[in-house]
């Protein structure tokens, strides 16, 4: 019998393997030690402590006139030892289950079940730890004229994490890369993205937990429905001109295999070694032929007419400057430089939305087409600071935003990354009131200790670079402290890791202390404890670093966002609590020093947010 989900297995295969492992296919990149981070679903217990899921659910709406098929896949991890150094793979997992229209309005149960094994090949041994989980399926009926039903599909880890296991070895119990594949015969499932006008409402109240459902198969067909953990549009599919699995959606095909056929000999031997699949990445890319990376190279998908009927204005605008370098006179500029054309600055242009001149500074709605990429449509209703105004070649025009209260935003400003959005896709933002209007109503003077009932609020920020190895003991810190729990009332606790600018607009809502963890070099033998009192400081922060994660820095931004907000005092002490680093250069962990006083930085994390709860005015000695 016929597979009902052949047509999908390549995009399947491909979300199974999504970031199994990434250029340049070596197990040393840093890029590959930290792997598994697609679908995975942990035993229970870890998943609670560390806030990694150990279940998934997809709701959706189909028309069922027969059976359901539902099929669950998983990677489950096998590690190699016995040649080199030991090594994780995945192997490929499924269970599949059938069900009737009154089994699922009853509710079903199926299990998963895979026992513990070990493979020996020659001077390579691959061992597999046992892994047990549950789907349970059910289904109810919709009111209305429409024969519709509301699928619910669960898949939970049922496996139990040892106390205290990292995350290596609660990954021998999990399932990686989890997805569902779906198919009613006879039936049809509704777009979860782009459902009829009548199913709108029902589609809306269907919630799905770290998986995206979206229909399946060849465009037109809606028998066949794909659950994953990364978002696709409806009938995805593989390019056909990508022809090696290369693990990275998020590449460029012909960028990582150009990359990869200019690896050294010694880098592809360490490739072939990695992993089976690295290895075939590597002999298929040698073997290619040119007109393959032609094809690589791009592709013409839809065509249309850009020339204008008779009587009509050109479909753009004409522009200024050359198409051929050779056919321009000297000292001209290209028609694809901003500068050809001086009509024409983001920085300045404005855009009609709703009938109102919106430019870069203006607050915006985001309100994505119904039919726009799903990444835009999670966007809906949130507000938005404008960039830039910029057009297209089409003389189309597009409005560069910000996402107000993004934690990543000054990243992606630095590197001029912003959202695309057409005028018709906004709405003018009504003004807000002021921060420091709201600061004052809503937190009075955070230097004034408060009543019992409303607690004083402290901040304790770990901050540093976790890819530059003991930089990143501040963010280890608050890790810990946020799994141990047990923090006084009052008590915030968060990862900044480099993003300053973050810091300095949280600390504007109004703070009574704050403790920030950091590497601190000061002279003393590594792994080194210090306490330090830092006093607050009236300026400027001179050139900003949206990386820079100094006290003075971030502090000093903060005085010229309180000043210009109307803010007197945001933040009352400031303790940091640092450690004298043995390693600052690139790499992921921490080195053994630094690594054995984390456990000594909670108990000081400790004391000194208890210094800071009994004082809510600067002043007084470090214990």
């Amino acid at each position: 019998m016929a597979d009902r989900f052949a047509e999908v297995a390549a995009v399947a295969d491909a979300v199974l393997h999504e970031g199994y492992l990434l250029y340049p296919y070596r197990a040393s990149a840093q890029k590959n030690r930290v792997r598994w981070q697609w679908g995975v679903l942990m035993p229970q217990g870890y998943g609670t402590e560390s806030g990694e899921a150990s279940a998934n659910r997809t709701e959706c709406l189909v028309e069922l006139r027969g059976e359901l098929h539902v099929r669950v896949r998983w990677l489950h991890l096998e590690r190699r030892t016995g040649r080199g150094e030991p090594y994780d793979e995945g192997t490929p997992g499924q269970a599949d289950a059938t069900f009737t229209r009154s089994q699922l309005l009853a509710g079903a149960e199926f299990g998963i079940v895979v026992d513990a094994a070990e493979r020996v090949d020659g001077d390579v041994t691959r061992t597999r730890w046992p892994l047990t989980a549950r789907v349970a399926v059910r289904a109810e009926e919709l009111p209305g004229p429409y024969d519709v039903l509301k699928l619910r599909i669960d898949v939970r880890n049922t496996a139990i994490a040892a106390p205290g296991a990292s995350r290596d070895e609660a990954l021998r119990a999990a399932l990686i890369g989890t997805h569902v594949l779906l198919a009613a015969d006879p039936g049809a499932f509704v777009s979860p993205t782009d459902p009829p006008e009548w199913a709108r409402g029902f589609v809306a109240q269907c919630r799905s937990e770290h998986l995206w459902p979206a229909l399946a198969g060849t465009e037109g067909r809606s028998d066949l429905l794909l659950s994953a953990p990364i978002i696709l549009a409806d009938h995805a599919a593989i390019a056909p001109e990508s022809g090696i699995e290369l693990f990275d959606g998020t590449e460029n095909d012909e960028l990582l295999t150009l990359r990869t056929m200019v690896l050294t000999d010694a880098e592809k031997a360490e490739a072939r070694a990695t992993d089976p699949r690295a290895a075939a990445i590597v002999d298929a890319v040698d073997a290619l032929p040119p007109e393959y990376l032609e094809r690589l190279h791009g592709a013409i998908r839809t065509l249309r007419a850009v020339a204008p009927a008779a009587g009509e204005a050109p479909p753009y605008p004409a522009r200024a400057g050359y198409d051929d370098p050779g056919a321009a006179p000297a000292g001209a500029t290209p028609w694809w430089d901003q500068d050809a054309d001086a009509s024409a600055d983001p920085a300045t242009d404005s855009a009609l939305v709703g009938g109102v001149p919106v430019a870069r500074g203006s607050a915006v709605v985001l309100r994505p087409r119904p039919s726009a990429d799903a990444q835009d449509a999670f966007l809906a209703g949130l507000r938005a600071t404008v960039q830039a105004v910029v057009h297209d070649v089409d003389g189309g025009t597009h409005v560069a935003v910000s996402i107000d209260g993004d934690p990543a935003a000054e990243l992606q400003l630095a590197h001029g990354r912003f959202r695309y959005f057409r005028p018709e896709e906004l709405e003018p933002a009504a003004e807000e009131p002021r921060r420091a209007r709201r600061h004052r109503d809503q937190q009075g003077d955070p230097t004034t200790p408060r009543s019992s009932s409303s607690p004083v609020r402290v901040l304790v920020a770990g901050v540093g670079n976790i890819l530059r190895s003991d930089d990143g003991f501040g963010v280890e810190v608050v890790h810990r402290l946020l799994a141990r729990g047990g923090l006084p009332a009052g008590v915030e606790v968060e990862d900044v890791g480099i993003r300053g600018v973050h810091l300095a607009h949280r600390l504007l809502d109004g703070y009574a202390g704050l403790l920030l963890v950091d590497a601190v070099q000061r002279g003393s033998p590594p792994g080194t404890l210090h306490r330090i009192e830092h006093d607050l400081i009236d300026g400027a922060p001179g050139m900003l670093d949206a990386h820079d994660m100094r006290p003075d820095v971030v502090l000093g931004l903060l005085h010229d966002l309180a000043a210009a907000t109307g803010v007197e005092r945001s933040v009352g002490r400031v303790l940091v609590l640092g450690c004298e680093p043995a390693d600052l250069e690139d790499g992921i962990g921490l080195s053994p020093p630094v690594a054995a006083a984390v456990e000594p930085a909670l108990v000081a994390a400790d004391e000194l947010v208890a210094l800071l709860l009994e004082s809510a005015v600067p002043g007084g000695s470090l214990p």
